[in-house]
């Protein structure tokens, strides 16, 4: 019957453990803004050429990286050694096919490289795209990287937000399995 318990508070705890998730923290200052090549559009690029434009949460307005542009944004608190989901929001409008764009993501902490976190396209970034980083960083760099096409202006970013990985979490979830497995081992010494 011990055994059964130990299982299911093991299980109990897993499931919270699982269902835990921290807050979605979005960037706060830009570090450095290097805009790359903006064609010629006939459409306002007065509306895409604020960097603080990609601060704080989606809002729909923008900051068009330029063809080989990049910006790097901090957050204001630094995230663990467990890292995070690093979430970019891009703003494409109409046939995003037509027009495939592109970014780079690096992570930083305080200023030095600690890794690449991926590439996300225009496609995936609409409504948010998400990568894992697993380090310790307070910093991203994203640079865009659209291929040669139809795209005047880069990627467009809306937002960047990290959402990270809680690991009282993960040490919930090692302590059930650590109380799971001392349940079996003091179960098979009785036997």
């Amino acid at each position: 019957m011990n055994l059964i318990k130990t299982i299911m508070c093991s299980a109990l705890l897993a499931g919270l453990a699982s269902s835990a998730s921290a807050a979605i923290v979005y960037a706060t200052d830009v570090v450095e803004a290097n805009r790359g090549t903006i064609l010629p559009d006939p459409a306002d690029d007065t509306l895409r050429d604020d960097p603080m434009d990609a601060l704080g949460s989606p809002d729909g307005v923008f900051y068009s990286l330029g063809l080989g542009g990049d910006v790097t944004l901090s957050f204001g608190e630094t995230f663990g050694s467990g890292g995070g989901n690093v979430s970019a929001y891009e703003i494409t409008f109409g046939d995003i096919a037509a027009y495939p764009e592109s970014i780079f993501i690096e992570a930083y902490l305080d200023g030095v490289k600690v890794g690449d976190v991926g590439t996300l396209t225009n496609e995936d970034a609409q409504g948010g795209g998400t990568l894992l980083f697993a380090g310790m960083f307070n910093q991203l760099k994203l640079t865009d990287t659209t291929p040669d096409g139809p795209s005047t202006d880069g990627f467009d970013l809306d937002a960047v937000g990290v959402q990270p990985v809680p690991l009282p979490a993960a040490g919930l979830l090692l302590l059930g399995g650590l109380a799971g497995m001392g349940a079996l081992r003091r179960r098979q010494k009785k036997a």
